[in-house]
């Protein structure tokens, strides 16, 4: 169980982390100034359904991972 304190430090990082722009930030935004607002949003559709399929993958590949560490539904090995 995490304390006050481990909490609020993890929020604050993703916080950080979630306000960085990433690579995929910049290819929509180069994107939609080259191409207009339609580029854009067809460029935000194709990555978002990319980071979607990643996502499914990694979930079908390793279901236990989105299971908590001590989840009294953990899968015994």
């Amino acid at each position: 169980m995490m304390s006050g304190t481990d909490l609020s430090l993890f929020l604050l990082a993703a916080l950080i982390i979630a306000a960085i722009p990433g690579p995929g930030i910049f290819y929509v935004a180069a994107r939609t100034l080259a191409g207009g607002r339609k580029t854009g949003i067809a460029s935000t559709l194709g990555t978002a359904l990319g980071g979607l399929a990643h996502v499914v993958a990694g979930a079908l590949a390793s279901p236990r991972s989105f299971l908590p560490a001590r989840s009294s539904l953990r899968c015994s090995s």
